[in-house]
């Protein structure tokens, strides 16, 4: 017997059949096998654990009563299952292996760090990472540019200096409050990856370098070389050398649901969608979308802090080639992503209304073809403003 009101319990009726019937739906089949926990993100919460496990082959083919009937699922937990089959029916195929390799590099994050042996790490040892980082004068390194994954760094860390940690002894390190073996790990990962990095390496007064993410530095190298080549970029090679990317890292380093919102707002695999349509799709609030790309934001400023800078750069370079030659040049989905993804710090990210023209950066001037994608129905939408990795070295 079911434990919640009839109402309730016709409601959630209705909703299993309306998805079951989407996912029914012969395009949809290669996502049959999939267990419903594929669709599942770390923030979530209510989620229906005793069947989190199952195909959704399996959950489709059962009936309602069998899987309400199921021993620890309740009212909300059942909330939890439509929000999930729901997800997976809003789930294109074709982007099934693409998810599956995000996932695989989350993992490969994870596993990294719960492979480092920190027995193996003594005042020596670590006296030695201290001393690289201090030669090699990085104590102004902010913690979190380094970091394997900025998911698995407490958020206040990711913009803590090594300086902080450069100066203390191992013992000093144990003792300090709220420091945990996830922060310690951290530190420890970060140091460690400096000294195999520049550990035979003799510092030059007249030889400077960065240290960078290999993925983030690929990006930044190709918008130089675009902008010195002259050359506009094919569409095809801003979004393989350009957009993917960016959000390549930001599924290493953010929650997923938050990176698919982003990713259907700049229009990464369809169309882009409004905030407005976000919210719906998602169950959210648009402030809460807003966070959550604000989040990403912060995650960007940290792995790329010049990366502002060169998107405009790449924007204004376009733009330019594009009106001095006379070919049109779709600017869409780069001004989408400068407002959503690499938003001035401490500024409310601009919103574009039809017939209205908006500052993407000082010098830009906004194109006007792009009016046919402004949202007018995010009008009343005010912001609350307090609402496996690589490391390269570059020369310079």
């Amino acid at each position: 017997m079911l434990n919640f009101s009839s109402s309730r319990q016709t409601q959630l009726v209705g909703q299993f059949e309306e998805l079951r019937q989407k996912l029914s739906h012969p395009d949809l089949s290669p996502l049959l096998d999939k267990r419903l926990g594929f669709w599942a993100a770390a923030a979530d919460r209510n989620l229906p654990l005793p069947i989190i496990t199952k195909t959704l082959r399996e959950i489709v083919s059962a009936e309602f009563r069998e899987i309400a009937s199921t021993p620890g699922v309740g009212y909300k937990k059942l909330q939890g299952l439509m929000m999930l089959l729901d997800r997976a029916a809003r789930t294109n195929p074709q982007m099934v292996s693409e998810m599956e390799a995000n996932l695989h590099l989350e993992q490969e994050a994870q596993k990294k760090l719960s492979d480092f042996d920190p027995a193996h790490i003594n005042e020596v040892v670590w006296g030695e990472w201290r001393e690289n980082v201090r030669r090699h004068r990085l104590e102004h390194l902010p913690l979190g540019r380094l970091v394997s994954s900025l998911r698995i760094v407490p958020r206040v860390m990711w913009e803590v200096p090594l300086g902080e940690f450069s100066g203390l002894s191992l013992s000093q390190l144990f003792a300090r409050r709220a420091f945990g073996e996830k922060r310690l790990r951290a530190v420890w990962e970060v140091f460690r990856t400096i000294h195999q990095t520049l550990g035979g390496v003799e510092p030059d007064g007249a030889v400077g370098f960065t240290l960078a993410v290999r993925r983030v530095l690929d990006i930044q190298n190709w918008i130089l070389e675009t902008w010195q080549s002259r050359q506009i970029p094919s569409p095809e090679s801003l979004r393989e050398r350009f957009v993917r990317p960016v959000f390549e890292q930001l599924r290493q380093d953010c929650v997923s649901q938050a990176v698919d919102l982003a990713a259907l707002r700049a229009g990464l695999n369809e169309p882009p969608q409004s905030v407005q349509r976000l919210a719906r799709l998602s169950h959210l609030t648009r402030a809460r979308i807003y966070q959550l790309f604000d989040d990403q934001v912060s995650a960007l400023k940290v792995r790329w802090p010049l990366g502002r800078g060169f998107v405009q750069l790449l924007y204004g370079f376009i733009q330019y080639e594009s009106q001095r030659r006379g070919e049109a040049y779709d600017l869409s989905q780069l001004t989408i992503m400068l407002e959503v993804l690499f938003a001035e710090s401490g500024s409310r990210r601009d919103v574009l209304f039809p017939n209205q023209g908006a500052s993407v950066a000082p010098g830009f001037e906004q194109a006007s073809d792009l009016d046919r994608f402004a949202l007018a129905d995010d009008a009343d939408l005010e912001i609350d403003p307090q609402a496996e990795t690589e490391i390269v070295v570059a020369g310079s």
